[in-house]
């Protein structure tokens, strides 16, 4: 099912409501992106990813070139491909084509670490992904590689990327909390007293203090100094 909402001034919001039976062929969605032509793009856990033009739904399948039916993210990037992350690889869709990219089983430094994509953020100019198991890889020019294999500390199964207004790419996982900035991670787990060694999710948000914005990393303020 999908909602949308419209917004008046007076603060009240109306809903509408898509189901199966308005042409969405998912009961299911995970995740949604906005293209450069406003097209919405709705990522389903089982049949494939669907395109709303705001009238209309279109699928896309394995059929139509997908990687996997199997959707669990997906991303546009500043250059307006569509990365679509799922149980088998990842497709990337340019606006012509579906490219799609797996784990190379000959020579895994030329491909995925792992199949299964849990997220997927873009950061200095790169596309990086996150892996249930082979941890963080990155996107070069015409294929992926890893990155920072040979760091035991680092998760592998990385759960959330996060690139920040101050250069710097927030890694979650089940191994703690990471951040990647002028190619070294810091890496934090549990000497921090917020967290625990599970990261599902970062955010950053702008606080308005003395008319002036202030960027923040929700609780980060307890380790202010030692980020920067």
């Amino acid at each position: 099912m999908l909602l949308l909402p419209l917004f008046s001034f007076a603060q009240r919001y109306n809903f509408t409501q898509y189901t199966i039976e308005d042409g969405l062929y998912s009961s299911e969605v995970v995740d949604m992106v906005q293209d450069h032509y406003r097209y919405i793009w709705i990522a389903t856990p089982t049949e494939g990813v669907i395109k709303f033009d705001g009238v209309e739904f279109k699928q896309y399948r394995e059929a139509d070139g997908l990687v996997s039916n199997y959707i669990q993210c997906i991303y546009r990037d500043k250059g307006g491909n569509i990365w679509m992350g799922t149980k088998k690889g990842i497709t990337m869709y340019n606006g012509y084509d579906f490219h799609n990219f797996t784990k190379n089983l000959k020579d895994p430094s030329k491909g995925l670490p792992d199949d299964e994509i849990q997220c997927i953020e873009e950061y200095n100019k790169s596309v990086y992904v996150g892996t249930k198991k082979g941890g963080l890889a990155m996107f070069k020019g015409d294929g992926f590689s890893s990155r920072f294999a040979q760091n035991s500390r680092l998760s592998r199964n990385i759960k959330c990327l996060f690139s920040d207004s101050k250069g710097r790419l927030w890694i979650g996982g089940d191994n703690g909390l990471a951040f990647l900035k002028n190619e070294k991670i810091k890496i934090y787990s549990k000497e921090l007293p917020v967290l625990e060694n599970d990261t599902k999710d970062v955010i950053e948000y702008v606080k308005q203090t003395n008319k002036k914005k202030k960027k923040k990393l929700n609780f980060w303020k307890l380790i202010e100094n030692d980020w920067k």
